[in-house]
C-alpha cells in the first residue's frame, strides 16, 4: 500500500479531523486521525474519519488530489483497508513544514512498513531567476524526509462508527447562513464543558444559550427544517459544524434517532443530539418592554474596553432624569448619553455592579451584526428595566431588530 497526497491540500483535509478528535472530552487514545481506502469498481475511495463523543467526521478525497496502490491481499472482507495515527503526532510533523524558507513543500507519502507508517514528505529547491539561469535544473532536485509513526490497530468497535450507514431518504435543503449567525453570536458566551453552560438549545422558537451572569435569545429561523427544534447541541458540535460544514451556503440535513446528519459535496457528518431543554420559560417571562433606556452601542462597547483593563467590577448607574448612563470602577468613570427613553418615571436610582466583559458579551454578535444600513435606530442597545422583588430586579439587553435579547438578573447596590 501507498498512499501519496499533495501536502497543502491534505493538510486542509487533516485539520477538519484534528478540530473533531482534539476534543478534551475525549480520551488521548481516541485522538486519532483514521484513513479508510477503497479499491471500487468505479475507482478508488480515500476517506479521512474522526470520531469524537460528540461527532463523527467522514472527508472524501478529490481523486485528483492523490495516488493510491492497494493490493488485493491489503483490504479485509468489507473491501477496507485502515491507517491510524494520532492526530497530534502527525499534524506536529506536518506543521513543522509550514514556515520552509529555503525550499517547497510538495507530496505526503504514507506506506505501512514493519507495522509502522513511514511518512515521507517530499521538497524541492526554491531558486532565483540567476541560479535557474546558471542550470536550468537546479529546481527539480527532490529532496526526501522521513518519519515513522505507530500504526494503531481500529478496535473493532470502532468500526460501526466509521461505517455507520448515511441515509439516502430524508435529507432537506439547508442555508447555513443562519446557522452561522448563532454560532458567531452565542459561541463567546458558551463554555467548551459538558453541563448547563456549555449547550445551544433549539425549540420551536427559540435558540437559547446560558451564561452564569445571564441568558441569551434569538429567534429560531431554523424551526421550518424540522431538524432544529427541541434539540440541544454541545459547544464543541456547534464549533465544528461552524467551522467546517458551513463554509458551504447550502448544505443537505436530516433528524436522524440519535443524529443530526449533515451531507456536503465530500463529507458526511453525523453530530449527537439529545432533547433534554433546560427549562428557561421563567427568564423568557422577564423580558419586558414597560421601561427603556437606550444608548449608542458602539459607544457603550468602546468605554467597556477601557473599563476593562481592570479586572474589577464596574458600578453601573442609569440616572433617566439626567439623561446619562454612568460606569465607573476605581481608576475611571464615564457618562454616556441616554438616545431616548420611555416609562422610567420615578426610576431614578438603578445601580448595580457586573463585570465589563459580562456587560459587553450579553450585547451578542459584532456591532454590525444587527445593524442595517440607513435605520439608525438598529445603532442602539436598549436597556429594559423589570422589578421582580424588592432585592431583585432583570434587566434585559435589545436592540429595535427584535431578534435577539439577553435577561440577567441584578442586586441593586444600595
Amino acid at each position: 500500500m501507498r498512499f501519496s497526497c499533495n501536502y497543502n491540500k491534505l493538510l486542509g483535509h487533516l485539520q477538519n479531523v484534528a478540530n473533531v478528535v482534539e476534543d478534551s472530552l475525549s480520551s488521548e487514545d481516541d485522538k486519532n486521525i483514521i484513513f479508510q481506502f477503497r479499491q471500487t469498481e468505479e475507482g478508488q475511495v480515500v476517506k479521512l474519519v474522526g470520531i469524537s463523543l460528540q461527532v463523527i467526521f467522514r472527508e472524501e478525497l478529490p481523486t485528483e488530489d492523490y495516488d493510491l496502490t492497494l493490493g488485493a491481499d491489503e483490504v479485509d472482507q468489507n473491501g477496507f483497508a485502515y491507517m491510524q495515527l494520532k492526530s497530534k503526532d502527525l499534524l506536529a510533523f506536518l506543521n513543522s513544514y509550514k514556515s520552509v524558507r529555503r525550499t517547497k513543500v510538495n507530496d505526503v507519502i504514507l506506506e505501512p512498513v514493519n507495522g509502522k507508517i513511514k511518512c515521507t514528505v517530499t521538497e524541492s529547491p526554491i531558486v532565483s531567476d540567476e541560479e535557474l539561469s546558471l542550470d536550468p535544473l537546479a529546481g527539480d532536485r527532490t529532496m526526501f524526509s522521513q518519519w515513522m509513526f505507530s500504526n494503531i490497530p481500529i478496535k473493532p468497535n470502532k468500526l460501526p462508527f466509521i461505517n455507520i450507514a448515511a441515509p439516502t431518504e430524508g435529507l432537506a435543503d439547508f442555508s447555513t447562513t443562519a446557522f452561522r449567525l448563532y454560532a458567531s453570536c452565542l459561541l463567546p458566551i458558551m463554555e467548551n464543558i459538558q453541563g448547563l453552560y456549555g449547550y445551544m438549545m433549539f425549540d420551536a422558537n427559540n435558540v437559547v444559550a446560558f451564561n452564569k451572569a445571564y441568558i441569551s435569545v434569538m429567534k429560531n429561523a431554523l424551526a421550518d427544517t424540522g431538524v432544529f427544534t427541541d434539540i440541544r447541541l454541545g459547544y464543541r458540535s456547534i464549533d465544528f459544524i461552524n467551522k467546517a460544514i458551513c463554509i458551504a451556503d447550502y448544505v443537505q440535513v436530516a433528524k436522524l434517532e440519535k443524529h443530526i446528519f449533515f451531507k456536503t459535496a465530500m463529507s458526511e457528518t453525523f453530530v449527537t443530539f439529545d432533547s433534554k431543554l433546560a427549562p428557561y420559560q421563567n427568564q423568557l417571562d422577564l423580558y419586558g418592554k414597560d421601561s427603556c433606556v437606550k444608548v449608542d452601542r458602539m459607544y457603550l462597547k468602546d468605554v467597556l474596553k477601557r473599563l476593562s483593563l481592570n479586572n474589577d467590577a464596574i458600578v453601573v448607574q442609569i440616572k433617566p432624569a439626567d439623561g446619562i448612563i454612568n460606569l465607573s470602577n476605581s481608576n475611571f468613570s464615564q457618562d454616556i448619553e441616554i438616545k431616548g427613553q420611555f416609562g422610567m418615571e420615578g426610576l431614578d436610582h438603578i445601580k448595580f455592579k457586573i463585570m465589563p466583559d459580562v456587560l459587553s458579551k450579553a450585547i451578542i454578535g459584532d456591532d454590525d451584526t444587527f445593524y442595517r444600513e440607513g435605520d439608525e435606530e438598529t445603532a442602539n442597545t436598549y436597556l429594559y428595566y423589570k422589578a421582580i422583588s424588592d432585592s431583585k430586579f432583570s434587566i434585559t439587553f435589545a436592540d429595535s431588530t427584535d431578534t435577539w435579547f439577553s435577561v440577567a438578573i441584578i442586586v441593586p447596590l444600595r
